[in-house]
């Protein structure tokens, strides 16, 4: 392999991871779409059920429609994120498909809840801080164990990664920021709000939110997919045949 195949290869593939940072535009359309759908159906229903079959479609149901689809985004980014790893071999996708597989984990589970209010009948937590009560506060603890680690990981294994690697890895760290956001932030918001007239608008804004940027990562990791996928073949295929045919060709031309 020639130093100048190198050049051009790591080149092009940098070329190729920074025009994929954006989002795949037909994948974005259909689930903007689909999430939109979602949002128009939960505007016609009264109020939220308790599960499928009992006002399903609305956001904030448990176990209803939305929160299946928000499961399926989350399942397909993990295996997603592994498929470039696969391809790309840089273990920090790896560590970032561990991310979406808690999250995954901890809502179908209800982990943050049912763990969050042990955690805040053992500890002994108050009451009223910051307007929160005491469950909300255990939930926020859980969060933050649930966190502490994938994400350290992540930051270890960034810092080793490749500079193109890097810049694909802080997008996605952005994304995972906004959806953060919502699930966390936002939901707060709305557990102080929760007896309020804006009640209902932050839990659309919480839940709303969540599955637009699921939609938006799922688009931008569908274009991550791609670019770790061609720079293989042309390694593997016509890159690393051509090197070897340059060298070869360039001995021959030499002199002796």
């Amino acid at each position: 392999m020639t130093a100048e195949w190198q050049t051009e290869h790591v080149g092009g593939r940098a070329r190729r991871y920074g025009a994929a940072l954006p989002v795949s535009p037909v994948v974005l359309v259909v689930l903007v779409a689909v999430d939109l759908a979602l949002v128009v159906a939960s505007a016609a229903v009264d109020s939220p059920g308790t599960g499928p079959g009992d006002g399903a479609l609305a956001l904030e149901t448990d176990g209803g429609l939305v929160e299946y689809v928000g499961y399926l985004h989350q399942l397909v980014l993990a295996v997603l994120l592994l498929t470039v790893w696969r391809l790309g071999g840089r273990r920090v996708w790896v560590a970032w498909a561990t991310v979406f597989a808690l999250a995954l984990a901890d809502d179908s589970a209800r982990l943050h809840e049912t763990v969050g209010d042990r955690l805040a009948d053992g500890l002994g937590l108050p009451d009223g801080v910051a307007g929160l009560r005491a469950d909300d506060l255990g939930e926020l603890v859980v969060w933050a164990l649930l966190a502490v680690v994938p994400l350290v990981w992540i930051v270890r294994l960034h810092r080793r990664s490749d500079r193109v690697t890097r810049v694909a890895s802080l997008r996605l760290a952005a994304l995972v920021a906004a959806y953060a956001f919502f699930g966390v932030v936002v939901d707060q918001v709305h557990a102080m709000a929760r007896d309020g007239s804006w009640a209902g608008v932050l839990g659309v804004v919480e839940d709303g939110g969540e599955l637009l940027v699921l939609s938006v990562t799922l688009a931008h990791v569908v274009t991550l997919v791609g670019a770790s996928r061609r720079p293989g073949r042309q390694a593997d295929g016509g890159g690393a045949g051509q090197a070897p045919a340059r060298s070869s060709a360039a001995a021959s031309s030499s002199p002796a």
